[in-house]
């Protein structure tokens, strides 16, 4: 046989019109329509003399977070007053990521701080918001 049959695999696979992404206590869910958790791992290369092929080590790992969606000038429940509120201070904020939505239990917690922050209006198109957090501490994986 090639392979398994894929009448009878079963896959959890989740649409990403279910996720969801809160900072600070506040849910922006409703205004993300694009969210991107990267996580990276410095890698320091120990290849010597007379090695065929390269070698590493790692090294510390750091996260960054990526959002965007519709902008809302609402003062107290858009994303301009969420991120805005914690731009400025220094102090990090806690954050919630979860690609699959809450109810797959997937989700990713830490603390951040606001990177970058852009609001971008187009004619003919809708306002837009684009913020980057820089995670700063572990990122937990909810199982």
């Amino acid at each position: 046989s090639p392979g398994p049959d894929l009448e009878e695999t079963i896959v959890a696979f989740v649409h990403g019109t279910l996720g969801e992404f809160t900072v600070n206590s506040k849910n922006l869910s409703a205004f993300c329509d694009k969210m991107e958790i990267s996580i990276e791992v410095d890698t320091a290369e120990t290849t010597t003399f007379g090695d065929s092929w390269k070698k590493f080590i790692a090294g510390t790992a750091g996260a960054s977070i990526k959002i965007g969606g519709s902008w809302d000038p609402t003062t107290t429940t858009g994303p301009a007053s969420a991120i805005a509120a914690v731009i400025t201070g220094g102090a990090a904020v806690t954050f919630i990521a979860e690609p699959g939505g809450a109810a797959v239990n997937q989700g990713r917690t830490g603390s951040c701080l606001v990177s970058s922050y852009t609001e971008t209006g187009d004619v003919g198109d809708r306002v837009t918001f684009d913020a980057e957090f820089q995670v700063t501490g572990a990122v937990a994986f909810e199982s």
